[in-house]
C-alpha cells in the first residue's frame, strides 16, 4: 500500500505555514491519482504546524477517512484546518467580467507589429513610462481604462498554480522527448528555456550553463548562486528520461503517457513550481491576495507602488531568474489618460484564437489588428475572426508604413494600394467563398497605415 506523508513548508507571500502532501483519493486536471497539494494552515508557530502536520499524517493513514462522506466525523477529530486543506476543493476562478462602464476596444497582433507603441500614442503615455505594455515576451494581455482621475492604479491577476503546473509539466515533458530521441545536453536544455515562446521560463529560474555547440567555453550564467540548484533539474529530467524510454521500449507505451504517470516525473515539475513560487517573496509593494493554495490571485498597486511594476515585467536578460511577469493572465490600468473617457483598450498578446480570446471578442465594440507593414499577412487569423462572427469589428492597421520606401510607396495613396495588393495576395490562399468575405471585411477603407 502507498504510504502518505505530509510536510510542512514557509509560505513565500505571507507570514505562516503551508502543508503538501499528495492527496490519497482525489485526481488532477488530467485524471491522475494522487496529486500534490499544497494548503495554508495559518498559523505561524512552530509548534502548532507539528501538530497540524502530525494530525494530516494521521487523515493520510488511516483509509477510513479516504472518503468526502467521512469529513463528519474528521471534523470531530481533527483541527478544522486540517479537515479544510484534506477535504476542500479550491474554487475554480471565472473570468474577469467585462466591465459595461466603458466600451472596449481589442488590440491584437503578432509580435513586433507595434501594438503598444500605437496605444501608447492613442493614449498619450510618454515614452519614458515603463511600467505599462506587454513587451515582447509577455503571455499577459493588458487593459487600459481611461477615467475621470488623478492618479494611476494598477491590478495584476495571475495565472492559477494548476495553469502553471500544465505549463510546466509540458515543458518538461518536451524537452525529456528531445533528450530521449537521442539529444544532447545542449538540445534538452535549448528546450527547456526557449522551447515554449508563451512561458519563458528563464525570466522566472534564470540560464543555466552548459556546453553550447560549436563553441568551447560555458555560456554565461546570468543567475545568483543560491539559485544555480537549477541544473539539478537537468541532471533529473535526464535520469527520468532514460528510465520511460526504456520502459517505453520495453512495454510499447507512448513516452509522454508514461512520463505524466510516474511519480518521480511529477515531482520535478513540483519542486520547479516551488522554486518559481521562492521569487515571490522578493515583491513586497502593493496588496496581493493570496489563495488557499499559496498561490497569488491578484495585486493591486496605488500610484506611488507602480514603480514596483517594473522590476516585475522587465524583460532585460540580464534580470532572468529575477523575473515574474510569466506568471502574469492580465494586467489592467485604470487612469487620466489622454482619451475620452470611458475607453477601454486591451492589448493582447499574439499567439492563437482561443475560447478565452473569443469570449473577450464577443462584447469588444472593435477588433484593431495591428500588422507590420513589411511582413506576410496572416490571413488564416483574420479568417478565424470571421468564421467566430467577429468580420464586422475588424480593422486593420498597418503599421511601420515609414518603412515602404519604394519609388511605387511614396505617397499615402500609393502606400494604401500597396496594402491593397498585399491583402489581395493573401486572399489567394483561401476558398473562394471565404475570399468574399474577409474581401468585404478587409477592404481599403478599413485598412490604415
Amino acid at each position: 500500500m502507498k504510504v502518505f506523508r505530509a510536510k510542512a513548508c514557509q509560505s513565500p507571500m505571507r507570514k505562516g505555514w503551508s502543508i503538501m502532501f499528495q492527496h490519497p483519493f482525489k485526481k488532477d486536471e488530467r485524471g491522475r491519482s494522487h496529486p500534490f497539494v499544497k494548503r495554508f494552515m495559518y498559523t505561524e508557530q512552530h509548534d502548532e504546524i507539528d501538530i497540524l502536520v502530525e494530525e494530516m499524517n494521521e487523515l493520510l493513514r488511516v483509509q477510513d477517512f479516504w472518503t468526502s462522506t467521512a469529513k463528519g466525523r474528521a471534523k470531530a477529530r481533527y483541527d478544522e484546518r486540517v479537515v479544510n486543506a484534506f477535504y476542500n476543493d479550491i474554487e475554480k476562478r471565472t473570468s474577469e467580467q467585462i466591465d459595461s462602464k466603458y466600451e472596449y476596444i481589442h488590440v491584437i497582433g503578432e509580435q513586433g507589429s507595434g501594438k503598444t507603441a500605437l496605444i501608447r500614442q492613442l493614449l498619450g503615455i510618454k515614452k519614458e513610462c515603463g511600467f505599462l505594455g506587454i513587451g515582447s515576451k509577455g503571455a499577459y494581455s493588458a487593459t487600459y481604462k481611461v477615467k475621470d482621475s488623478q492618479h494611476y492604479e494598477a491590478a495584476v491577476s495571475f495565472f492559477t498554480r494548476s495553469e502553471v503546473q500544465r505549463k510546466l509539466e509540458n515543458i518538461l515533458l518536451r524537452s525529456a522527448e528531445v533528450y530521449a530521441e537521442g539529444g544532447t545536453d545542449y538540445d534538452l536544455v535549448f528546450e527547456l528555456l526557449h522551447g515554449d515562446s508563451s512561458f519563458n521560463l528563464r525570466a522566472l529560474l534564470g540560464d543555466i550553463p552548459y556546453k553550447a555547440r560549436y563553441f568551447n567555453d560555458d555560456v554565461p550564467l546570468r543567475m545568483n548562486d543560491e539559485n544555480s540548484s537549477f541544473k539539478q533539474f537537468v541532471d533529473a529530467i535526464k535520469r527520468e528520461s532514460e528510465i520511460v524510454k526504456d520502459a517505453v521500449d520495453q512495454e510499447g507505451r507512448d513516452f509522454a503517457e508514461g512520463w505524466h504517470k510516474r511519480l518521480e516525473c511529477r515531482k520535478i515539475t513540483e519542486q520547479m513550481l516551488l522554486a518559481i513560487e521562492s521569487r515571490l517573496k522578493e515583491y513586497k509593494e502593493g496588496t496581493w491576495e493570496i489563495g488557499e493554495d499559496d498561490w497569488p490571485i491578484s495585486c493591486r498597486l496605488t500610484a506611488k507602488e507602480l514603480s514596483s511594476l517594473g522590476p516585475l515585467t522587465n524583460e532585460e536578460e540580464e534580470n532572468n531568474g529575477r523575473l515574474i511577469y510569466p506568471l502574469f493572465r492580465r494586467i489592467e490600468v485604470c487612469g487620466p489618460f489622454s482619451f475620452k473617457k470611458g475607453l477601454a483598450i486591451c492589448e493582447h498578446p499574439y499567439f492563437e484564437y482561443t475560447s478565452t480570446i473569443h469570449d473577450s471578442f464577443k462584447k469588444a465594440a472593435s477588433i484593431l489588428y495591428v500588422h507590420h507593414g513589411l511582413k506576410e499577412l496572416d490571413i488564416q487569423f483574420l479568417q478565424q475572426l470571421i468564421v467566430h462572427g467577429h468580420g464586422a469589428k475588424v480593422n486593420v492597421c498597418v503599421t511601420h508604413g515609414d518603412l515602404l520606401t519604394s519609388p511605387s510607396c511614396r505617397t499615402d495613396y500609393a502606400k494604401k494600394h500597396a496594402m491593397a495588393k498585399m491583402i489581395d495576395g493573401a486572399l489567394k490562399s483561401v476558398s473562394p467563398l471565404m475570399k468574399k468575405q474577409l474581401h468585404y471585411y478587409l477592404t481599403v477603407g478599413n485598412t490604415t497605415i
